[in-house]
């Protein structure tokens, strides 16, 4: 999994986003860490397939004593 996917995962789920993405290549498209042109649908079901949850992102930001404990 790239590390770019972490924060295309919390985006999405902060803007509601994977009910409006739809693959145009019938969810089909190879993601590759080369290029920014990608399917999002493709993308987020990615992010589900390596076990990334939408229940376990942290949304907004968090204070530092939070992040000390």
């Amino acid at each position: 999994m790239f590390k770019i996917e972490k924060g295309f995962f919390r985006r999405s789920i902060k803007e509601n986003a994977p009910e409006k993405y739809h693959c145009a290549d019938n969810n089909n498209c190879p993601i590759v860490p080369i290029g920014k042109i990608t399917c999002r649908a493709c993308r987020f079901a990615k992010c589900i397939q390596a076990g990334m949850a939408m229940e376990a992102s942290r949304i907004g930001r968090q204070s530092n004593l939070f992040k000390e404990r």
